[in-house]
């Protein structure tokens, strides 16, 4: 992964995470392609829908972004953790992953620019915190 497939990435938890209401603390994105987004007073493990879907939201970024995907392993792992606290069965994880995709797709489109300026000031400036990130996705 570059700086910028990591920008789109760290930008669609991002924007989904604040237009499903989390509070964001920070997101950052480095040249290496690595990055993260800290959220305020998260003690607990990822687990319910919402959770699900801001996991969702990096790759499907990078998807919609036509970037060469490189899967987050991290992220992947703890979406198949919260699906399979959502459903039981297999054919159940398939309804609620096909759900929730297309959900998380929904919303990134709905807000893709937001998603394309909040990646840019990652581009620019690796780190962005709280006030910088809703001004961005709020112009």
């Amino acid at each position: 992964m570059n700086l910028h497939t990591a920008a789109i990435h760290e930008a669609g938890h991002t924007v989904v995470a604040l237009v499903l209401g989390r509070r964001v603390k920070r997101a950052v994105a480095f040249p290496d392609g690595t990055g993260n987004v800290r959220y305020e007073g998260r003690k607990r493990p990822f687990r319910n829908a919402v959770d699900a879907q801001i996991l969702l939201a990096g790759t499907e970024a990078e998807d919609l972004a036509r970037c060469s995907t490189d899967a987050c392993e991290k992220d992947a792992r703890q979406y198949d953790k919260v699906l399979a606290n959502l459903a039981q069965t297999s054919e159940e994880q398939a309804k609620v992953d096909k759900r929730l995709r297309r959900e998380t797709r929904k919303l990134l489109r709905k807000n893709w620019a937001a998603v394309k300026r909040i990646a840019e000031g990652l581009e620019e400036r690796n780190f962005l915190h709280r006030a910088e990130l809703w001004e961005l996705y709020d112009q």
